[in-house]
């Protein structure tokens, strides 16, 4: 049984070593918008979470997640995620529910994924309203 859960901004360093290598993966491919010790230090100050899909007959972890919330000068609050990144997704998909309810909880009105195309298919009740195209300089 896979579930989401959120680690307490005193926990990350704790749990770092089972997410590590997602982390440097994903952060190796924001073309320097993020790095692992900027993400940690987001999550340890409370301004980012860190979330872990936990394969509860396993005791394993199959994947993570960092969010973070933001406010448009409209005051909309949006559940932003940037990272989101694991192994078999097929089979831990399903708990994103979750985190759409603790967004509602924080008052959201949106949920968003900055994620590769392939998302896309993954999450049909997410509109792809932009995409993110980007030259380096």
């Amino acid at each position: 049984m896979m579930k989401l859960v959120q680690i307490p901004p005193e926990a990350a360093c704790q749990t770092w070593p089972l997410i590590d290598a997602w982390i440097r993966d994903s952060t190796g491919r924001s073309n320097g918008r993020f790095t692992p010790d900027a993400i940690l230090a987001e999550i340890e100050s409370g301004d980012q979470q860190l979330w872990i899909v936990w394969n509860t007959e396993k005791s394993e972890a199959r994947a993570v997640g960092v969010s973070q919330l933001l406010v448009y000068p409209t005051g909309m609050k949006v559940a932003d995620v940037i990272i989101l990144t694991g192994e078999g997704r097929k089979d831990w998909k399903h708990v994103l529910t979750s985190f759409e309810e603790w967004a509602r909880g924080q008052g959201c009105g949106i949920a968003q994924v900055l994620a590769r195309r392939g998302w896309a298919r993954e999450l049909p009740d997410y509109k792809m309203s932009h995409v993110l195209l980007e030259k380096r300089l």
